[in-house]
């Protein structure tokens, strides 16, 4: 395994754990960057945002997001990202 390697896995497995993070009593969730990502070398941690307006494809779409934040919001369930754009890398 490369340092730069992509690690976890995607907003579709997130969607699959609602019921379980609801159960569990989680009011929100605390994603990392999930912005297009697709810095020259690699970036593992996902501050490397090479496009704003679009989910990185290795985490899913854009409509794939907006349709599990309405389900998380559904039960009662927060999102807040992880961006912090005064960490952005060039």
């Amino acid at each position: 395994m490369t340092p730069t390697a992509r690690h976890g896995g995607d907003l579709a497995g997130i969607e699959q754990h609602l019921d379980y993070f609801s159960d569990l009593g989680v009011t929100a969730l605390w994603f990392t960057p999930v912005l297009e990502n697709n810095m020259t070398g690699g970036s593992y941690h996902g501050y490397a945002t090479t496009d704003y307006y679009k989910v990185d494809p290795r985490f899913g779409t854009n409509e794939e997001y907006k349709q599990l934040i309405e389900k998380a919001h559904a039960r009662g369930i927060k999102n807040r990202n992880g961006h912090d754009f005064s960490t952005t890398a060039a």
